[in-house]
């Protein structure tokens, strides 16, 4: 069961927040503590069985609503999940459903989800799907973590009143965040520089839909700064300015393997949708042509319909880049001896064993310096 609603309450400690609405995970409590909650918000709360049907009571919306205003959920839905899918692209769409004759939400049900896949994009078949059958669509969950603030103030050598010049003096202070901040995400960017007068200050106010990396976002961080500091009409002389970055540290994550039984398909495709709840993403391991076992795959999300992959790895799924570790004093057993040439045309040696570490067995080799590193973990 999930909670929705307009207001922070005290209701779960397990909470996502998307857009202006607070999303509240019930699934592990008991039926009497829900009613409690039903009786207590009756007017505030929007309890459903799954994310998309809280969602859309919150949005007054069912398959009789008027499919326009179904436009200010996709909005909002793309804004926080596929940024890139502009508010123009999102109305000439719905102007295209009009034009078909696509007067209802429920109208939509004629059409397959695979035609609208097809027709406008894998993003645009989910969130439909969602809108149509929300029973059966799974939400992506984001947990929200405690958010830290960072400030700086910057003082100018010159004065500025030229936007493009601000812009690279104020990414410039953020870019001296990054290692700093490396291993955070970003959710919103404050900068406030002196107006005219002191009541006249300045504000750039840039909430991030989804949580970025500023390091590496850095770039794409740069170029949102430059658009909107150029939509600025005016901008009068100053020496200084103010940063507040809003922080969260990065999700923690489990990963899963499924190995293929093909006696019980339907019990993987359960399980995931469970997983998925809780902000599982399914993906398989695809072979790259690296020598290097840490670059010979990569991850690969399915598309509409999942397969197995037939084509078996040999090395660890969970793989990391190598730490370096100290000589190992226990019993090791050797798996390979891999040599390669790197990006200087040397030749590369690395000894593999995998040994018992902390109730585990651990992947590690030996360089051709006779170090030692650890690089992955056996399922």
């Amino acid at each position: 069961m999930y909670a929705c609603a307009l207001d922070e309450l005290p209701i779960s400690p397990n909470r996502m927040r998307f857009q202006k609405v607070w999303i509240y995970q019930l699934t592990s409590f008991h039926p009497f503590w829900i009613e409690k909650i039903k009786h207590k918000h009756c007017n505030e709360v929007f309890i459903a069985p799954s994310i998309w049907e809280s969602l859309l009571q919150i949005y007054n919306l069912n398959h009789f609503s008027p499919i326009a205003r179904a436009q200010a959920f996709a909005e909002d839905y793309h804004r926080h999940f596929n940024p890139e899918i502009s508010r123009s692209q999102i109305e000439v769409l719905f102007q295209r459903l009009h034009h078909l004759g696509l007067k209802k939400v429920g109208h939509l049900l004629k059409i397959p989800i695979s035609q609208i896949q097809n027709r406008f994009g894998k993003k645009w078949a989910i969130f439909f799907s969602g809108l149509l059958y929300p029973d059966k669509q799974n939400w992506p969950w984001e947990t929200l973590r405690d958010e830290k603030i960072f400030k700086k103030k910057v003082y100018l050598d010159f004065p500025v009143y030229d936007c493009q010049i601000f812009s690279n003096h104020l990414t410039q202070a953020i870019d001296d965040w990054t290692r700093e901040l490396s291993n955070t995400h970003v959710q919103r960017l404050q900068v406030k520089w002196p107006g005219q007068s002191h009541d006249d200050d300045q504000m750039l106010d840039i909430e991030f839909p989804k949580k970025i990396s500023l390091r590496k976002d850095f770039l794409w961080i740069k170029r949102i700064i430059q658009e909107r500091l150029l939509s600025i009409k005016s901008l009068t002389s100053f020496s200084q300015f103010e940063i507040w970055i809003y922080t969260s540290p990065p999700t923690p994550f489990i990963q899963l393997s499924f190995f293929e039984d093909r006696a019980s398909p339907e019990r993987f495709e359960k399980t995931f949708q469970k997983l998925s709840q809780i902000g599982g993403e399914l993906f398989q391991p695809e072979k790259s042509q690296s020598p290097q076992p840490e670059k010979s795959w990569r991850t690969q999300k399915p598309e509409w319909k999942f397969t197995w992959s037939s084509e078996p790895l040999f090395r660890p799924l969970i793989q990391f880049d190598p730490r370096p570790i100290p000589a190992p004093q226990g019993i090791i057993h050797p798996t390979e001896t891999l040599e390669y040439f790197d990006e200087n045309k040397k030749i590369q040696r690395r000894h593999y064993f995998i040994m018992r570490s902390e109730r585990r067995w651990v992947w590690i080799f030996k360089n051709s310096r006779h170090q030692w590193f650890e690089q992955g973990i056996l399922e």
